[in-house]
Protein backbone atom coordinates (compact mmCIF):
# COMPACT_ATOMS: atom_id res chain seq x y z
CA UNK A 1 0.00 0.00 0.00
CA UNK A 2 1.68 3.36 -0.82
CA UNK A 3 1.08 6.56 0.36
CA UNK A 4 -1.63 7.61 -1.52
CA UNK A 5 -3.74 4.59 -0.82
CA UNK A 6 -3.09 4.89 2.52
CA UNK A 7 -4.51 8.93 2.27
CA UNK A 8 -7.21 7.71 0.82
CA UNK A 9 -8.18 4.76 3.43
CA UNK A 10 -7.66 7.49 6.14
CA UNK A 11 -10.34 9.85 3.76
CA UNK A 12 -12.48 6.94 3.94
CA UNK A 13 -12.12 6.26 8.00
CA UNK A 14 -13.04 9.78 8.44
CA UNK A 15 -15.76 10.34 7.07
CA UNK A 16 -16.95 7.02 8.24
CA UNK A 17 -15.98 7.79 11.74
CA UNK A 18 -17.64 11.58 11.43
CA UNK A 19 -21.20 10.57 10.18
CA UNK A 20 -21.22 8.04 12.98
CA UNK A 21 -20.34 10.67 15.48
CA UNK A 22 -22.69 13.12 13.65
CA UNK A 23 -25.24 10.28 13.40
CA UNK A 24 -25.05 9.74 17.68
CA UNK A 25 -24.74 13.64 18.26
CA UNK A 26 -27.96 14.51 16.14
CA UNK A 27 -25.76 16.80 13.98
CA UNK A 28 -25.43 16.84 10.29
CA UNK A 29 -23.57 14.70 8.78
CA UNK A 30 -21.72 15.17 5.52
CA UNK A 31 -23.82 14.27 2.91
CA UNK A 32 -26.67 16.38 4.77
CA UNK A 33 -24.24 19.22 4.23
CA UNK A 34 -23.67 18.82 1.00
CA UNK A 35 -27.25 18.18 0.06
CA UNK A 36 -28.00 21.74 2.01
CA UNK A 37 -25.60 23.10 -0.10
CA UNK A 38 -26.95 22.05 -3.34
CA UNK A 39 -30.23 23.51 -1.81
CA UNK A 40 -28.80 26.72 -0.96
CA UNK A 41 -29.42 28.81 -4.27
CA UNK A 42 -26.33 31.04 -2.95
CA UNK A 43 -23.59 27.79 -2.46
CA UNK A 44 -25.84 25.54 -5.41
CA UNK A 45 -23.23 26.32 -8.42
CA UNK A 46 -20.28 26.88 -6.71
CA UNK A 47 -20.58 23.10 -4.84
CA UNK A 48 -21.55 21.77 -8.16
CA UNK A 49 -19.00 24.08 -9.80
CA UNK A 50 -16.01 22.10 -7.13
CA UNK A 51 -17.98 18.82 -7.20
CA UNK A 52 -17.87 18.96 -10.77
CA UNK A 53 -14.08 19.77 -11.16
CA UNK A 54 -12.77 17.17 -8.51
CA UNK A 55 -14.56 14.38 -10.45
CA UNK A 56 -13.08 15.13 -13.91
CA UNK A 57 -9.93 15.90 -12.06
CA UNK A 58 -10.26 12.47 -10.96
CA UNK A 59 -11.06 10.79 -13.70
CA UNK A 60 -8.41 12.45 -15.66
CA UNK A 61 -11.15 13.88 -17.84
CA UNK A 62 -9.60 17.93 -18.08
CA UNK A 63 -6.24 17.61 -20.49
CA UNK A 64 -3.10 18.44 -18.19
CA UNK A 65 -2.45 21.83 -19.56
CA UNK A 66 -5.87 22.98 -17.88
CA UNK A 67 -5.63 21.05 -14.79
CA UNK A 68 -4.44 23.25 -12.16
CA UNK A 69 -3.74 20.25 -9.61
CA UNK A 70 -2.11 18.02 -12.33
CA UNK A 71 -0.27 21.51 -12.95
CA UNK A 72 0.84 21.91 -9.46
CA UNK A 73 1.77 18.26 -8.92
CA UNK A 74 4.08 18.60 -11.94
CA UNK A 75 5.95 21.55 -10.56
CA UNK A 76 6.18 20.08 -7.21
CA UNK A 77 7.43 16.62 -9.02
CA UNK A 78 9.74 18.77 -11.22
CA UNK A 79 11.11 20.74 -8.46
CA UNK A 80 12.08 17.48 -5.71
CA UNK A 81 13.97 15.72 -9.07
CA UNK A 82 16.20 18.61 -9.59
CA UNK A 83 17.16 18.69 -6.10
CA UNK A 84 17.68 14.91 -5.93
CA UNK A 85 19.99 15.71 -8.74
CA UNK A 86 21.39 18.38 -6.99
CA UNK A 87 20.53 21.01 -9.55
CA UNK A 88 17.86 23.67 -8.91
CA UNK A 89 16.08 24.91 -5.68
CA UNK A 90 17.49 23.57 -2.74
CA UNK A 91 15.82 22.28 0.62
CA UNK A 92 17.20 24.49 3.61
Amino acid sequence: MNDGDKAWLGLLVYVAGYDTYATLKNKPTLSMSFWAAIGSPVRRWPTIALWVYLTAHLFHLIPERFDPLRQLFREVNDVRAAQRLGIGPQRK
